[in-house]
């Protein structure tokens, strides 16, 4: 498999999505990529590769250390392991359905801890603030032109308070849960913020996070 190496802010989504197959033969090589039709490539002497559909050279082949690339000149193809290409989906699963499950918790406990009495004590009370963030972006965000999603606007700015939030609130609230002793006997919740804990640690790796939209 391989994958194109684009902006830093679209790596990631790079790095799931738009990924392509590549086959070689002593004659062509065949591109494939995810959910597309194939494009097959013929020798063009050397290095170079061109389009059955074009006349002119296409692709050139190139190699970065021991790391062999396909570029047309806009798109630069990688190679890709596939354990990491797996990995990298699980985690992706994995912390988008727990930070559906737990914005759904963390609301439903934080109402019950409100008409206890107990908010203060309740460590998934540390996600109502992003939950907050997320709802009042959104309202401002669908009412912004679409051509400002690029811009610091009140939508965008409250989108990146919400990207620092969740993993400060989950980071709080994981610690909270153990320290207090709650961990074992709570340990679905324990389970969705290691799940979400984790996916913000991949996404601030890949430069997401924090959720800047304008930069």
């Amino acid at each position: 498999m391989a994958r194109p190496s684009r902006f830093a802010q679209v790596a990631y989504l790079d790095a799931l999505t738009a990924l392509t197959h590549v086959t070689t033969d002593s004659n062509r090589v065949t591109l494939t990529p995810l959910g597309g039709a194939p494009r097959t490539l013929l020798p063009a002497g050397g290095a170079r590769f061109r389009a059955t559909t074009r006349h002119g050279i296409t692709h050139v082949l190139l190699t970065s250390g021991n790391m062999p690339m396909i570029t047309d000149g806009q798109r630069t193809l990688e190679r890709v392991a596939l354990p990491r290409l797996v990995l990298g989906w699980v985690s992706a699963i994995a912390g988008i359905v727990a930070l559906v499950l737990l914005v759904g918790r963390a609301v439903w406990v934080a109402l019950l801890a409100v008409r206890r009495g107990g908010i203060r004590a309740e460590p998934l009370a540390w996600i109502v603030p992003t939950v907050l963030c997320l709802v009042v972006a959104a309202l401002l965000l669908v009412q912004q032109p679409f051509l400002a999603i690029g811009d610091p606007t009140a939508g965008n700015r409250m989108l990146t308070a919400a990207s620092v939030l969740l993993p400060a609130g989950a980071g709080i609230a994981l610690v909270q849960l153990v320290r207090t002793g709650g961990a074992r006997r709570r340990w679905p919740d324990v389970a969705l913020l290691v799940g979400v804990a984790q996916w913000c640690v991949v996404l601030w790796r890949h430069d997401v996070l924090p959720m800047m939209l304008w930069r």
